[in-house]
């Protein structure tokens, strides 16, 4: 494992998952999201569809929710070839978990409280992975710059942590010239 790729995973309080080897699905959520007590949710669901790089649809409760992965931004439709690798790289991912994923939603994030239609969450395979931040370190989504700001004052602090880290993944995507990157330089 790569120390870039240990220290999001820590920030995302899942060393435990690793360091043990167990599966992140039979635990209590990442510490990380248990800071403002009572706002953050953690569950396991099937995922029904991908829709891009960064948002998939999952049964949740019997009904269809449609999922955001946090701080990420998926490359632009109209560059159709990055957009559809995004989406065929997250179809992959997904894939390793047997389309089951687990969860971490924060009511911290502004813009699930106003558009209820849209989770913003992290999502974890089986496998202990982090989908938001393999997206970004394939090269097939960026940081999304606007995360930040849309998050409530008591998660400032944790989400500036981990958009940092995150940032640090996008300039080595970036460097090493993968995913929509390619094209860049």
């Amino acid at each position: 494992m790569r120390p870039k790729s240990l220290y999001i995973c820590c920030a995302l309080g899942l060393a435990v998952f690793l360091l043990t080897a167990c599966s992140p699905f039979e635990t209590e959520p990442p510490s990380m999201l248990t800071s403002s007590k009572g706002n953050q949710t953690n569950v396991v669901v099937k995922v029904l569809q991908i829709v891009d790089g960064a948002t998939i649809v999952v049964d949740l409760e019997g009904k269809e929710q449609t999922i955001k992965y946090a701080m990420v931004e998926p490359p632009n439709k109209s560059d159709k070839a990055s957009s559809d690798h995004s989406k065929r790289y997250n179809e992959t991912l997904i894939n390793q978990s047997n389309g089951n994923v687990q969860l971490i939603l924060d009511a911290a994030v502004k813009s699930q409280l106003k558009n209820p239609g849209v989770l913003v969450a992290y999502v974890l395979l089986s496998n202990g992975k982090v989908v938001n931040e393999e997206m970004i370190r394939s090269g097939l989504a960026r940081v999304s710059d606007e995360i930040v700001t849309d998050i409530k004052k008591e998660s400032k602090d944790m989400a500036q942590a981990i958009k940092g880290t995150l940032k640090e993944i996008e300039n080595e995507a970036k460097q090493e010239l993968r995913g929509m990157w390619k094209s860049k330089k």
